[in-house]
C-alpha cells in the first residue's frame, strides 16, 4: 500500500501494518513519540491497521488530536 505522509512524501508498506508499526519502520524516535494516527483526516489509535492507500500523519502530545488520545487512554488505566 501507498502511504502519504505529513512532508508529502510517499512510502510503500505491506498492507495491514497499524499506524505504531509504520511509525517504527520510519524511525524508532518516532515510534516512541506517537500516541495516535490521523488516517485521511480521521483519528485512530495506535493500532489500527492500515489496509489501503491513504494520507497519515503521527500524532504527537504535541499535538491536540494527541494529548486528547493520551488523556483518553490514562482515563482508561485510572478507572
Amino acid at each position: 500500500m501507498e502511504i502519504t505522509l505529513l512532508d508529502g512524501s510517499s512510502r510503500t508498506f505491506q498492507d495491514g501494518l497499524s499506524v505504531y508499526e509504520i511509525a517504527k519502520e520510519i524511525s524508532i524516535g518516532l515510534s516512541k513519540k506517537v500516541m495516535a494516527g490521523m488516517v485521511d483526516g480521521e483519528v485512530v489509535d495506535q493500532r489500527h491497521k492500515i489496509n489501503e492507500d491513504c494520507t497519515l500523519k503521527f500524532l504527537t502530545f504535541d499535538d491536540q488530536e494527541g494529548k486528547k488520545a493520551f488523556w483518553h487512554s490514562a482515563s482508561h488505566v485510572m478507572g
